[in-house]
């Protein structure tokens, strides 16, 4: 190591040693979904002799310095040591770390040690994970309503489903479906059909009947007075003879 950066170094340790005893440490809580991303911020803004490390789990994995060839995340700040694999971005205005699609692993104490202006300050972020989309909560909760509305689907009523202390508690609750609203409206469809259909036929019956009817009314009527012709012309007959 070269003197200049060994002289760095000692200086560094030397301010942190002395803000230590006079610095009160801040310590934030943050909760994130697992797959999220989440910022710890620093709420200060770097110039170029500030300096801005980060530590998790006592290793070094970003930092800011006057030095632009110094300033690293992740495996550029410890040989070897790829432990985030391209999921931190450092906000090179602010010093803020942002850590993307984060997993349960990346859960603990960030530690965040600054030099702005020549002031010392220390923050600690406990990052806290929670069940996300891929978690085994999740995943179990969907299943179980996926089962729940496959047999409701199935019977065509809603069916319960066991929790775990083995209480039973309603899933899904499904009436009809659209399945049996298509049926019964082609049923119906078929039965007004029918109905006129048996409708028309009547009305042609009926039709008929009358028709023939008439026809023979008018033959009756036609023979009466053929019947009446002949009576007359016989006696019109016997007149003459007589």
């Amino acid at each position: 190591m070269e003197p200049v950066i060994k002289m760095k170094f000692f200086v560094w340790s030397v301010l942190l040693m002395h803000g230590a005893s006079g610095v009160e440490i801040d310590r934030v809580s943050v909760s994130v979904m697992e797959g999220d991303s989440v910022t710890l911020h620093t709420d200060v803004k770097t110039k170029q002799r500030d300096r801005i490390r980060w530590y998790f789990n006592d290793t070094r994995i970003a930092q800011i310095t006057g030095d632009l060839s110094k300033t690293c995340t992740d495996v550029q700040c410890n040989e070897d040591t790829e432990r985030f694999r391209d999921r931190l971005k450092l906000d090179h205005q602010t010093g803020s770390l942002t850590i993307m699609n984060i997993t349960n692993t990346d859960s603990g104490d960030y530690h965040l040690e600054t030099i702005i202006s020549g002031s010392i300050s220390e923050k600690i972020f406990s990052v806290t994970i929670t069940g996300g989309p891929g978690s085994k909560a999740v995943q179990m909760k969907r299943t179980m309503e996926m089962k729940g509305a496959s047999d409701t689907l199935n019977n065509g009523e809603a069916k319960t489903s066991g929790s775990d202390d083995g209480d039973e508690a309603p899933v899904l609750s499904a009436i009809k479906t659209p399945a049996s609203d298509q049926y019964s409206g082609n049923l119906g469809l078929g039965v007004t059909v029918g109905v006129i259909l048996v409708l028309v036929m009547a009305v042609g019956v009926i039709y008929c009947l009358c028709r023939k009817h008439k026809q023979k009314r008018q033959k009756c009527t036609s023979d009466e007075e053929k019947f009446r012709d002949g009576l007359m012309q016989d006696k019109k007959n016997r007149s003459e003879e007589i």
